[in-house]
């Protein structure tokens, strides 16, 4: 895309210069979400001011801008219509969505409106295939949408899908719809936390062997043993502060939906795990690496990381066991390549998510 010459007041830029002053290149892509979030896109005085703050050269900032496709560096609204047209919505009529909503806007496909307030996006997969068709509005999601709820869908009075839950009895999904998302009180209520507690009455050993007995396996296509992956990384050299606990929440693949159903309806249980994990190996650092097309489940990630850290399960000292442990939720920028593990890695690094 062209950079446009822009007159840019950079005062509205100063909080989020104040907020990453003194970090470095892996703070690149939430920073570049919270500018954007002020101008709509990101102008090259923009990016100037961040490369300075964070010491990044301006030519690699423009890079990791035009590598990811929700970062702009020319003028586009600050709220984007993205209605998806993968398989599974264009199957439940998502073309007749789209030829409705850009008739109300009179807009097409990369279009701006004239006074600038909105822009209509065709995406890849949401990842809201169970509600397919779905869009949206800017970080507002819908489901199920036809063409007659275009107007509400618009102007934001459509209501959010919520899940429907069939069959069972549910193992993964057990509080999926029976606890408050945003309530750790109620997470608590619910069983959780206790496995957190037994865990850190066990020596990481212990731990580990713990999980080889269960034959628990890791979530990769290998299906390698998940006590054989925490004690490797366990044994390997490093300080806690130099191990990290990794979650890949970039869930991409078309029809695929489970992985952000429960960062969405049990945001708890993942911070849970991931502490647990962070005993087992050693480490200090933990990431939840998410989707840039998750609004919802960021927002509750992050409110859960908060109460995770009030509540002590998070921070320094977990449950006075000496456990130093904290995560940060780093959103994505729209990169369909960052699902893979080594891209994945070089997105958090602040870098283009190119697979090593």
């Amino acid at each position: 895309m062209t950079q446009q010459n822009s007159t840019v007041d950079l005062t509205r830029l100063q909080p989020v210069l104040e907020k990453y002053n003194g970090r470095f290149r892996e703070a690149l892509l939430p920073m570049l979400h919270d500018a954007q979030a002020i101008y709509g896109w990101l102008p090259r005085e923009v990016q100037t001011a961040v490369g300075e703050t964070l010491r990044v050269p301006l030519a690699e900032i423009h890079g990791v801008i035009e590598f990811y496709t929700m970062f702009y560096n020319q003028p586009t609204s600050r709220r984007v219509i993205r209605i998806c047209e993968d398989p599974a919505c264009s199957m439940s009529g998502a073309h007749a969505v789209i030829e409705a909503v850009e008739t109300l806007l009179g807009l097409s496909n990369g279009e701006t409106s004239a006074d600038g307030t909105v822009t209509v996006e065709h995406v890849p997969c949401l990842g809201m295939c169970e509600y397919a068709p779905c869009a949206l509005n800017a970080d507002r999601p819908a489901g199920h949408l036809t063409p007659e709820a275009a107007a509400a869908f618009l102007d934001g009075t459509y209501p959010e899908p919520t899940p429907k839950y069939y069959g069972g009895p549910f193992i993964k999904l057990a509080r999926v719809g029976r606890i408050d998302p945003n309530n750790i009180a109620d997470y608590e209520a619910h069983g959780g936390y206790n496995g957190l507690r037994k865990a850190l009455a066990m020596s990481p050993d212990t731990l580990i062997g713990t999980v080889e007995n269960f034959g628990i396996l890791g979530r990769g296509g290998a299906m390698f043993p998940l006590s054989r992956k925490w004690l490797f990384t366990r044994q390997a050299p490093g300080e806690p502060k130099q191990k990290h606990v990794v979650v890949n929440a970039d869930e991409s693949e078309p029809g695929t939906f489970k992985d952000r159903l429960i960062l969405e309806e049990d945001p708890f249980s993942v911070l849970e795990a991931m502490t647990i994990a962070a005993h087992a190996i050693g480490a200090a650092n933990g990431w939840i690496f998410l989707r840039g097309e998750y609004p919802r489940a960021y927002k509750r990630l992050c409110h859960a990381v908060e109460q995770a850290r009030e509540a002590g399960y998070l921070g320094h000292d977990i449950l006075g066991t000496g456990l130093n442990f904290n995560v940060e939720v780093r959103l994505g920028a729209g990169a369909y390549i960052c699902g893979e593990e080594t891209a994945l890695f070089e997105a958090i690094e602040g870098k283009r998510g190119f697979p090593r």
